[in-house]
């Protein structure tokens, strides 16, 4: 698997970018007192200093006490990490170009609705065909457009075909 790190706007979070499904729900959310947690995560929680372990699609978030100084526990955070999700190396993310895309829809008007999981987009027809893409972490359906939100991992040129020919009529016929 692959990873890339990314310190958001909110000084005590960290996210953890991968290229593998971490999750089919919106979100999952872990404390110190969660059993039903994966290993790694309650060895994250485990960590003097990790306050909350959230997983989204294609990404793990780590957000610390405010009290606690990332130089203290990056270290600990990212090896559990590495060796619960057998991550090679994590590298700083760099943003190359938009994580977002919009797609054109032309047979009918959609009611916008966003889907941010897997198992909330399987209650969809074409959001449940657009998320068996891997890659795809988001999808807003809004009037007559489609608009994707890639994992950072993937690149535009790998989904683009998929994700066209899953708009495409034929392939609902």
């Amino acid at each position: 698997m692959n990873a890339v790190r990314e310190f958001p706007a909110n000084p005590h979070a960290l996210v953890i970018h991968t290229d593998a499904r971490l999750t089919d729900e919106i979100v999952e959310t872990y404390v110190s007192d969660s059993s039903r947690a994966p290993d790694w995560v309650r060895r994250l929680l485990a960590i003097e200093g990790v306050r909350v372990v959230s997983l989204n699609t294609y990404k793990a978030r780590v957000q610390k006490h405010k009290n606690a100084a990332w130089n203290q526990v990056l270290d600990h955070v990212e090896g559990i990490l590495a060796d619960g999700l057998a991550i090679g190396a994590i590298e700083d993310h760099v943003p190359a170009s938009s994580d977002r895309r919009t797609f054109c829809w032309h047979h009918g008007p959609f009611t916008r609705r966003v889907f941010e999981g897997r198992s909330q987009a399987a209650k969809h027809p074409l959001a449940g065909r657009l998320f068996a893409i891997d890659g795809v972490a988001e999808v807003i359906l809004d009037g007559n457009t489609v608009e994707i939100r890639r994992s950072p991992l993937f690149e535009w040129d790998e989904l683009a075909a998929s994700i066209e020919s899953s708009l495409d009529p034929e392939a609902w016929r």
